[in-house]
């Protein structure tokens, strides 16, 4: 995984062990003394932390925290930085690398050497099942290397960048064998006849967008496609944008439409990639319940940080 710093570990204004629910099992030592071990090991050399979080999942929790990051989407997250990373991937033979990589979240300033490091990190995680690539700078002539990838399920991309505006080929080998697919594309580059288009991805069932001011727009285009099981929209804030009153009877009889607000890009991610709790599974609930008659059949609105449609 790659964001733009090194993580950060501090001691200061730290939650005590106690208020954390999930770190209440320990084999040997109290769970603060426990904590100070790991705490101390992250800070004598922090480029160990990705090897550390390897250890149990009270321990991922303990030293990714940093409560001093400025953006809250980030503060569950363990970041490594880009030379650290190419450091790992040298000292790493291939086959260990291939072995254990599964989950990549890829978010770097490439800066004049966009192919070579590209080619160096997914070359060196060749069966990948899960890659968001955000903000990535990529062209149509990283489609060859991306179609390497013949393990995908889980893809966030900009396809506007891959392929001819509006022309996106959901037939590419890159799509053989996604099943949720992230759409990061603004609605206005996104490809024409984008239902049909996305019928030709032979094993998609789950369609995501995080950048539109066109709802409606959207999922007019993509409800034709009757193979998708989930049509969901997602937005970082409370409310969503330009969201007309009329929503409701007009596309309240497509039970797959949802939308997700109080969405979190990063930690959302981090949390599929560890345990799959994360919006497309929120989503599926949701969905489920509606079909059980556990939730209201015309509410289309949810918010990721709350469940209160659940019954």
């Amino acid at each position: 995984m790659f964001l733009r710093r090194p993580l950060q570990i501090l001691d200061t204004d730290l939650e005590p062990v106690s208020a954390l629910p999930d770190l209440k099992r320990s084999p040997h030592l109290p769970l603060e003394l426990e904590r100070i071990v790991f705490d101390l090991a992250a800070f004598e050399d922090w480029t160990e932390i990705p090897r550390l979080m390897r250890i149990a999942w009270r321990v991922k929790q303990c030293v990714a925290m940093d409560p001093g990051m400025a953006n809250p989407d980030l503060a569950e997250v363990p970041q490594i930085s880009t030379a650290n990373m190419l450091r790992f991937i040298s000292r790493k033979s291939n086959s260990f690398l291939a072995a254990s990589v599964r989950h990549l979240f890829i978010n770097i300033d490439f800066g004049d050497r966009p192919c070579l490091l590209q080619i160096l990190i997914l070359n060196a995680c060749p069966k990948l099942t899960d890659l968001y690539l955000y903000d990535i700078p990529t062209s149509s002539n990283h489609l060859p290397l991306l179609c390497r990838l013949k393990w995908l399920s889980h893809l966030a991309i900009r396809v506007s960048d891959l392929f001819p505006r509006r022309f996106a080929n959901f037939g590419s080998p890159l799509f053989r064998n996604v099943t949720h697919l992230q759409l990061l594309d603004h609605h206005s580059t996104l490809p024409v006849l984008l239902g049909q288009s996305l019928s030709h991805a032979p094993c998609l069932s789950h369609v995501a967008f995080s950048f539109f001011t066109d709802v409606l727009g959207v999922h007019d285009s993509v409800r034709v496609n009757t193979r998708l099981c989930c049509i969901a929209f997602l937005s970082s804030s409370l409310k969503f944008p330009n969201f007309p009153a009329s929503l409701r009877p007009i596309h309240g009889d497509d039970d797959r439409f949802v939308c997700i607000s109080d969405w979190c890009r990063v930690s959302q991610w981090f949390r599929g990639a560890t345990n799959r709790l994360d919006y497309w599974t929120l989503a599926d609930s949701f969905i489920a319940a509606k079909r059980a008659g556990k939730a209201d059949a015309s509410q289309y609105l949810i918010s990721a940080s709350s469940a209160t449609w659940s019954s």
